[in-house]
C-alpha cells in the first residue's frame, strides 16, 4: 500500500517554488508518495518517498508545474536523482498577458531577466530558476 497524503500543504508557501508564485501560478496540491509500492515503481531504496507540489490554476488542469522532491532515506544519497542533467523537462514556456509586467515582478523577486527577444512573431523573455530550468515568458 503506498501513501498519499496533503500533509505537506504547508511547504508550497515556502521558498520552493517561489519563481513559479512569482509567476502568478497558485499553489494547487502537495502530495507525500511513500511505501513498498513507490519504492519498487520509482525505484527508490527502502524508507524513500517523494513529494509533488503542484503549481498552475485551478480552473484549469494543464498547464501545471510539478515539482518533485525525494525524501532522505538513511543511508542513500538520493541527490544526483534531482540534479542536472536528471530526466525530465529543462526549458518551458509561459504565456503571459503582461510581458514587461510579468518581467519586472520576477526581477524584483530576484530573478535575472535576460533581454527582450522575439519567439517567432511573438516578444519573449527568458529567465532561469534557482534550480537551472529556463523559462521562457512569451506575450
Amino acid at each position: 500500500m503506498w501513501l498519499l497524503s496533503s500533509s505537506s500543504l504547508p511547504l508550497l508557501g515556502t521558498k520552493r517554488g517561489a519563481i513559479f508564485r512569482t509567476l502568478g501560478f497558485q499553489a494547487v496540491g502537495c502530495h507525500d508518495l511513500a511505501g513498498p509500492e513507490i519504492e519498487r515503481m520509482i525505484g527508490l531504496p527502502p524508507g524513500g518517498g517523494l513529494t509533488i507540489s503542484l503549481y498552475g490554476s485551478v480552473a484549469h488542469r494543464f498547464g501545471r508545474a510539478e515539482l518533485v522532491r525525494y525524501q532522505p532515506s538513511i543511508g542513500q544519497d538520493l541527490y544526483a536523482r534531482t540534479a542536472l542533467p536528471a530526466i525530465g523537462l529543462l526549458r518551458a514556456a509561459i504565456d503571459v498577458e503582461d510581458l514587461d509586467l510579468c518581467a519586472r515582478q520576477c526581477r524584483e523577486a530576484g530573478y535575472r531577466i535576460l533581454k527582450e527577444r522575439s519567439f517567432g512573431t511573438r516578444r519573449g523573455r527568458s529567465l532561469q530558476s534557482p534550480a537551472g530550468w529556463w523559462i521562457d515568458l512569451l506575450e
